[in-house]
C-alpha cells in the first residue's frame, strides 16, 4: 500500500510541477509527460505487488534496520 501511494504521490508531484512549467496548452504538444506520469504510478504498482509477493521490505529492512520503514515491520 505504501508503494501506490508513494507512485501517485510522485506522479501527481511531477503533472502539477510539468503544468506549472510548461502551462497546459504546452503539455498538450509534449507527450513525454504523460508517459512518465502513468510509469510513475505503474512502478508503484509494480512495487507493491513485488513487495507484497517477494517480501521486498523485509530484505531491505534485514540490511537497513533504522529506516522509518522499518520500525513497525515484523519479517519471519
Amino acid at each position: 500500500m505504501l508503494y501506490l501511494i508513494m507512485g501517485l504521490a510522485a506522479a501527481t508531484a511531477f503533472e502539477i510541477a510539468s503544468l506549472s512549467l510548461y502551462g497546459y496548452q504546452a503539455l498538450l504538444d509534449h507527450a513525454w509527460v504523460d508517459y512518465v506520469f502513468w510509469w510513475l504510478i505503474g512502478t508503484g504498482v509494480l512495487l507493491a505487488a513485488v513487495d507484497s509477493s517477494f517480501g521486498l521490505r523485509c530484505r531491505i529492512c534485514r540490511r537497513m534496520p533504522r529506516l522509518p520503514l522499518c520500525a513497525s515491520l515484523v519479517c519471519r
